[in-house]
C-alpha cells in the first residue's frame, strides 16, 4: 500500500531573472512479503530472502533558487524505515549474534550457524533517517564556474544487523568543491575536491 501527497510552487521576479522552485511532500509505503539481501558466510556474497512486512514513511522538502549568475539549492528528507513483522534470518558475520539457528527451529540449519530474530520496529539497515543536501554554482565569468555541495546523513545500521544489535554506523558530512570552464554548449571541464568530517563511511 502506497500513498503520497505534496505541494509544489514556482515564483519568478517581474523581469524573469530570478526564480524560486520549492516542493514539500509526505509519503508512506507498506510492503507485504518484502525481499531483503542476506549476507552469506563467504565474504562478499549473499542471497535474497523474505523479510515479511516493512514500512517506509517520512517527508521530503526542497528548494532551488536561480539568478543570472548563480544557483543555490537545499533539500531535506526524513525516512523512517522499519520491519513490521517478526522474522528469523541467518547472521553468519554479526559479532553480536550467538543464537544457534537450530535452537530457533530453522530447517536444514548447520549446527554451527547463527541466526538473529528481527522484531517489529527494528530499523532497516543502510537507510539513515535524516539526509540534508545543499549547494551552489556561481559564474565567475561567462566561461568560468565555481560551486560547492554539502551532503550530510545521520547514523545507519550495518547490513547484516537487521535486528539492530550492534552500534550503528555514525553519521557523516562531506563537502565537494568544484570549478569548471565552459568549452562549448553543454560541455565543461571540471576540477573537484572533497573534504569530509564524521566517523561514518560515505560513497
Amino acid at each position: 500500500m502506497i500513498w503520497e501527497t505534496g505541494l509544489r510552487g514556482h515564483m519568478a521576479s517581474l523581469r524573469g531573472t530570478e526564480t524560486l522552485d520549492w516542493s514539500a511532500g509526505l509519503f508512506r509505503t507498506f510492503n507485504s512479503d518484502d525481499i531483503i539481501q542476506i549476507a552469506d558466510s563467504q565474504q562478499g556474497r549473499g542471497y535474497f530472502a523474505n523479510a515479511g512486512d516493512t514500512l517506509r514513511q517520512g517527508l521530503e522538502l526542497g528548494a532551488t533558487y536561480r539568478a543570472q549568475r548563480w544557483m543555490a539549492y537545499a533539500s531535506y528528507s526524513y525516512v523512517d524505515a522499519t520491519f513490521q513483522s517478526t522474522n528469523v534470518i541467518r547472521a553468519e558475520n554479526n559479532p553480536q549474534v550467538a543464537t544457534s539457528c537450530n535452537s530457533l527451529g530453522i530447517p536444514g540449519a548447520d549446527s554451527d550457524a547463527n541466526c538473529l530474530v528481527i522484531r517489529p520496529g527494528d530499523r532497516m539497515p543502510g537507510i539513515p533517517r535524516h539526509r540534508f543536501k545543499a549547494g551552489f554554482d556561481y559564474k565567475l565569468t561567462p566561461k568560468w564556474l565555481f560551486g560547492a555541495d554539502l551532503i550530510s546523513a545521520s547514523d545507519q545500521f550495518f547490513y547484516g544487523d537487521e535486528a539492530n544489535l550492534d552500534k550503528p554506523l555514525p553519521g557523516y558530512t562531506k563537502v565537494n568543491l568544484q570549478g569548471g570552464e565552459a568549452l562549448a554548449q553543454g560541455v565543461r571541464s571540471v576540477a573537484a575536491a572533497r573534504a569530509a568530517c564524521g566517523q561514518g563511511a560515505y560513497p
